[in-house]
């Protein structure tokens, strides 16, 4: 049984949004961890004329690129199934370009297969995979606190870029019951974005993060833990949170 593996009995603080974290949850239950929920933001949507816009003449665009499942969600909530169809021919549809394997499972749930997806997740490599980009009109709605580099690389392959709010990440601080549970003991706090970072990391939880593990999804959270002077401890290969609960399960069984 699963219940005697490296995680069993392990205490681990999921910082993800809630209303994304139920995937990862039930990876660390079913290995017999105690997943304890504390998520440092949480996600919305955004109005903006410019999006709006946007959205009505979607197929003047050559590519949408999409970096998180975020995006791939928000994007999707807004625009009906009759202004961006699978199975219309990307000759009269703007192509996909996506960063990352869970955003590549994401669009895959709403119906589209990505057109491009580079096997580094940074912006001169996403760039690449998109071919030949000059004069291209690209629209990149992302979240309102991400990072410019994915604009800048792909202007500078000559593409022209409509970068554009579509979501935001509102950094949620601790309750008094997650206070409690951070008092009581944990084993790891798992990190996802840069974002969670930000919103889980405050005076009152920074003192309980010593002498725990801390594990993060990939180089840009594991870059935003090390700004703030914590140490990573885990962080698997593939960006994906079944990864994260893998590289922690063998970090764990390596520490026995």
């Amino acid at each position: 049984p699963r219940e005697s593996g490296p995680l069993a009995g392990k205490r681990v603080v999921v910082t993800r949004a809630a209303d994304q974290a139920q995937s990862m949850v039930d990876d660390l239950r079913e290995r017999g961890a105690e997943p304890l929920l504390m998520p440092g933001i949480a996600t919305m949507p955004l109005e903006s004329t410019e999006l709006t816009a946007a959205l009505a003449d979607i197929a003047r665009y050559d590519w949408i690129v999409l970096t998180s499942t975020n995006a791939v969600r928000f994007l999707f909530d807004r625009l009906s199934s009759a202004r961006l169809d699978p199975a219309t021919d990307t000759t009269s549809r703007p192509r996909l370009a996506v960063v990352g394997t869970a955003t590549a499972a994401a669009l895959r749930d709403v119906g589209f297969e990505p057109d491009a997806m580079p096997t580094e997740f940074v912006g001169t490599a996403l760039a690449a995979a998109m071919g030949d980009l000059s004069g291209a009109w690209v629209l990149l709605p992302r979240s309102r606190r991400g990072r410019e580099e994915t604009s800048a690389a792909l202007t500078a392959a000559g593409a022209r870029v409509d970068d554009i709010a579509l979501y935001d990440s509102v950094p949620t601080p601790p309750t008094d019951a997650m206070r409690a549970e951070l008092r009581a003991g944990v084993d790891a706090v798992t990190f996802t974005s840069p974002s969670t970072v930000a919103g889980f990391l405050t005076d009152a939880t920074r003192p309980y993060l010593t002498g725990v593990a801390i594990a993060a999804i990939g180089p840009t959270t594991a870059q935003a833990l090390i700004d703030q002077g914590i140490g990573v401890d885990v962080q698997p290969e593939t960006y994906t949170t079944a990864a994260l609960v893998e590289a922690l399960a063998h970090y764990f069984r390596e520490e026995a």
